[in-house]
């Protein structure tokens, strides 16, 4: 099973890869490096799926989060748009069939429906609210490709993704 500074781990290295990335092209400037695009696997088996401004994370063979990036330059922005229930489960080191038992119902989540959820489960919850408005906060930091390896840079931790 997996432990829970693991799920952290993967809390950190989405939240990292979300410091690099933000929406694709709206007309204002904003784009996406085409060289990003493809599957891109971590050494924790955290499968990122770049595709023209837009990301899905994977674990496990299932979808944990998704949303959006731009690059400008080496830099790199990236917002969650929304977080699966896969995540919480793992997060949770639980089946995510369990988390109908907690009244939490599968399925993806944006920022609204996860505070409205996490507040009808347990109440107004500072802590909570910390964690899930940080979970989808727009992150920045840089990136470079060489060679099929993907590296990313946020707050002074690097992460090191291979093209599969």
């Amino acid at each position: 099973m997996v432990n829970k500074k693991f799920g952290l781990g993967i809390l950190v290295l989405v939240l990292v890869f979300g410091m690099m990335v933000i929406a694709c092209s709206d007309g204002n400037g904003d784009s996406a490096d085409p060289a990003l695009n493809g599957n891109w696997i971590d050494e924790d088996g955290v499968i990122l799926a770049l595709n023209d401004g837009n990301f899905t994370a994977r674990f496990g063979g299932s979808d944990i989060m998704r949303g959006s990036y731009t690059t400008s330059g080496r830099n790199l922005t990236i917002t969650v748009s929304q977080i699966h229930t896969n995540f919480l489960a793992l997060d949770l080191e639980i089946d995510p069939s369990y988390l109908d038992l907690f009244g939490i119902p599968q399925g993806w989540y944006n920022r609204t429906e996860l505070l409205d959820l996490f507040n009808d489960l347990i109440g107004e919850d500072e802590e909570t609210i910390e964690v899930i408005n940080a979970l989808f906060a727009p992150m920045t930091g840089t990136y470079d490709i060489t060679g099929g390896v993907l590296s990313m840079t946020v707050d002074g931790e690097t992460t090191t993704y291979t093209r599969q």
